[in-house]
């Protein structure tokens, strides 16, 4: 909760669904040595914020609505922020396992591949 003046109102961030105890959310991971405190120490991490997604009754977009710039999102997001969101909107938490299994790196990562990946960032 914010609050505008002395009342308290619900805050929300554009593009993120807003945690609501009673539902189902499903948030990518990977296990990386890209993290903030310890790039030596490989760690599980979401693989970014905006990849949060309603998960209720199994079902990816189901639940709470997202909102981008006050708009709801319907799996496409305007900006191109969210790729891996927007290509299992409304699939199935296998669906999305699927993706990202067969997901291949960026072409102009592909050749940083041998590094470490705070470094492959760096060098694209």
């Amino acid at each position: 909760m914010g609050f505008h003046g002395s009342k308290e109102q619900r805050l929300q961030l554009d593009g993120v669904p807003w945690l609501i105890p009673g539902h189902d959310y499903l948030v990518p991971i990977t296990y990386t040595t890209l993290t903030p405190n310890s790039p030596e120490h490989p760690s599980w991490i979401p693989m970014g914020s905006k990849n949060a997604m309603p998960f209720d009754s199994g079902k990816i977009g189901n639940g709470e609505q997202i909102l981008i710039g006050g708009a709801p999102y319907r799996g496409r997001n305007p900006s191109g922020e969210t790729p891996m969101r927007d290509a299992v909107w409304g699939t199935t938490g296998a669906d999305a396992a699927a993706v990202l299994t067969t997901a291949r790196p960026d072409p102009a990562a592909a050749k940083y591949m041998n590094l470490l990946p705070i470094d492959r960032v760096a060098a694209v």
